[in-house]
Parts: C-alpha cells; sequence; structure tokens
C-alpha cells in the first residue's frame, strides 16, 4: 500500500487520500512492521481511520491474493514434477 497507486483509494478519497494512505503504510513498514503489542495497536487505529476517512484499498488487496494465488501455483506445480 505504501507504493501502489490503488484507484479504489484514489477513487474514493482523491489524491490526499491516497498520499495519506501511502504515508501510513510507509510509516508502518518503517518502524518494522508488526512484531510489538505498540504495533498492532497503531495498525489497528491506522484500521479504524481508513474506516472513518472511508478508504478501502482494494487494488491492493486484489494484488495480494493474485501474488499469493500465483505462488499456490508455482508450489503445487514444483510438488507435481
Amino acid at each position: 500500500m505504501s507504493i501502489n497507486g490503488d484507484t479504489n483509494v484514489a477513487s474514493r478519497g482523491g489524491a490526499e487520500g491516497l498520499r495519506w494512505l501511502q504515508q501510513q503504510a510507509t510509516a508502518l513498514m518503517q518502524q518494522g512492521g508488526i512484531r510489538t503489542p505498540a504495533d498492532l495497536e497503531y495498525l489497528h487505529q491506522f484500521d479504524q481511520q481508513c474506516i472513518e476517512r472511508n478508504l478501502s484499498p482494494g487494488g491492493c488487496a486484489d494484488l495480494l491474493i493474485v501474488t499469493w494465488f500465483l505462488a499456490q501455483i508455482s508450489q503445487v506445480h514444483h510438488y507435481h514434477n
């Protein structure tokens, strides 16, 4: 989400909403992800703020599931050969 120009977010929140989401996602990554209860709380607050701003990173979600799916196909193909 930090680098993807998610069109769903842009549609709902404009360029400002997209920039905000990318900045928040970047901050989460720069602090090392989710390793502590404080990190989890930060993520929860980020989620709540996205809901309040009506921002839904659907494009990022689509990319995530396609990436996972392709990785699974690769593993299945390797297993059967």
